[in-house]
């Protein structure tokens, strides 16, 4: 600006003075060469925002892209995360109902000295603790009845005998 701005002003005072081929010649012969310059400076310019724009574009694409493996990564994750959980709940849950079915089945073969360990204090646990106190009384009921039936037996023999003895 400050090596056109003399020469405008120039042409400014030619074309005020009805000079106009020496406005003309003096902005063809001066102001034109350096708006030529201008001219090639700013293509270079835009060339260089051209080349900046293309790296920073790959730059940027070339993070996306980490970021979208990342992501991806982390998806994988906790998909792996989730279904180990997944397993490990079901199987919590399932184990104590497989013994609590396989302790009724024993007892309904007639199996009564089925003894199970019982740890824990959820559902499960108590489910298997009352399997558990089931059989134990089911096994002194029945011991109570064999006695009954020990003492039954007994007394009519002696019954018996005693009719014997009395005929």
């Amino acid at each position: 600006r400050r090596q056109t701005q003399p020469i405008a002003d120039e042409a400014i005072n030619f074309t005020m003075s009805f000079a106009g081929e020496e406005a003309a010649k003096l902005l063809t012969g001066r102001f034109a060469p350096l708006q030529a310059q201008w001219a090639a400076v700013l293509d270079k310019l835009a060339q260089l925002q051209r080349v900046n724009a293309a790296a920073s574009a790959q730059a940027i694409a070339e993070a996306n892209d980490r970021k979208a493996l990342w992501l991806a990564l982390i998806l994988l994750s906790v998909t792996l995360l989730g279904a180990g959980f997944a397993v490990a709940l079901t199987r919590s849950v399932t184990r104590p109902l497989r013994a609590a079915i396989d302790l009724a089945a024993r007892v309904a073969e007639g199996d009564l000295s089925v003894r199970i360990e019982v740890s824990g204090h959820d559902e499960a646990a108590e489910l298997l603790n009352s399997l558990q106190t089931m059989t134990q009384q089911l096994s002194a009921m029945v011991q109570a009845v064999h006695e009954s039936s020990d003492a039954i037996t007994l007394a009519s023999r002696e019954i018996s005998s005693g009719n014997m003895d009395l005929s």
